[in-house]
């Protein structure tokens, strides 16, 4: 069945790294305990750029029609955007109810300083939906795509690349230094936009893949992922993880764009591909709803509950986000039959 759920003409490696990427993202908000839950929050820095340079990529198109297809891409992520802000609003807005913190609230919802948070950094912290900050960004990423093909000036951002990247690396690097808040990088210009460009720019010109092996592009990848581990481990104010984390992502995302013809493992693709949007976006509710069980109950605390609460949030949210899937799928098929 998983098998027949896969679509061929994508690529393999892709689909299973955006598999593994998503279980990871559910881990990175609702950790195991220990050293298990540090390592494996550590190791994740693959998502982003993952995500990121596949948009961009297959944002590309050598058809001459890229405009469309980017003003295509940006109004889907929009209206997943839009839908998943309303559904996180309604979802907080019940948890305030029930916590007798409706009207305060509320009120901070007439504050300019809590719109310019959203509609400028993606901050949705308001309604507890801090992660929903990748969306945001992805559509002004988008916006910048689509700027550069209908102006024409898409080498002109490309030669922008290498300053893009330092200056998100620097920006990464004072922030961790002098402990700001995770934002200053979680919006569209230092947290998506060098990525979604980038990838853009590998689906444009094509000639890395002649000019870099496999090999060096498996040892630089990881050699990303051992500067992220050594600045996990390093107490220093100087942190390397941000340039880390984009030779990792890169050239990983390099290798299996070069390698992505042959079938890896049909569950992890099916998830990535199919299931992996959905997964993000539903994930933060049902671990909120173990968490307030788990204080309810008083066994927040308890070891066992430590480590069954976060598998059981990723079992839920697999699941829901199959049912979510299916159920859409019906819809716009009934639609189109109509």
């Amino acid at each position: 069945m998983l098998h027949r759920m896969i679509d061929h003409s994508r690529n393999h490696a892709l689909n299973f790294l955006k598999g593994i990427a998503c279980l990871l993202v559910i881990q990175t908000h609702f950790k195991f305990p220990g050293e298990t839950g540090y390592l494996l929050e550590t190791i994740n820095v693959f998502i982003i750029p993952l995500f990121c340079m596949i948009s961009g990529y297959y944002a590309y198109s050598r058809n001459g029609n890229s405009e469309k297809k980017i003003l295509r891409r940006m109004l889907r992520i929009l209206r997943l955007t839009l839908t998943a802000i309303g559904i996180y609003f309604v979802f907080e807005l019940i948890m305030k109810i029930i916590d007798n913190n409706f009207k305060g609230w509320v009120i901070q919802f007439f504050s300019i300083k809590e719109w310019i948070k959203m509609l400028v950094f993606s901050n949705f912290d308001i309604i507890n939906a801090g992660h929903l900050w990748f969306l945001g960004s992805l559509v002004y990423s988008y916006v910048v795509l689509y700027l550069m093909e209908r102006y024409n000036i898409r080498n002109i951002v490309y030669k922008l690349l290498p300053l893009l990247f330092i200056m998100k690396c620097t920006v990464c690097m004072i922030m961790m230094a002098y402990g700001l808040t995770w934002h200053v990088k979680g919006n569209a210009l230092i947290g998506t936009m060098p990525y979604v460009i980038l990838g853009n720019y590998l689906a444009y010109n094509k000639s890395w893949k002649y000019k870099i092996s496999n090999r060096d592009m498996a040892y630089l990848s990881s050699l990303g992922m051992i500067i992220v581990l050594i600045s996990a481990h390093v107490n220093s104010r100087l942190d390397f993880t941000e340039i880390g984390s984009v030779m990792c992502g890169s050239f990983l995302f390099m290798l299996a764009v070069k390698n992505g013809k042959k079938l890896i493992n049909a569950p992890f693709e099916v998830l990535g591909d199919v299931y992996s949007l959905n997964i993000y976006i539903i994930h933060v509710i049902i671990g909120r709803i173990f968490i307030r069980l788990g204080r309810y109950y008083g066994i927040d605390e308890n070891i066992v509950y430590l480590w069954v609460y976060p598998l059981l949030t990723i079992i839920i949210t697999i699941l829901i986000s199959i049912i979510v899937t299916n159920i859409i799928r019906q819809y716009y098929r009934k639609r189109r039959g109509i």
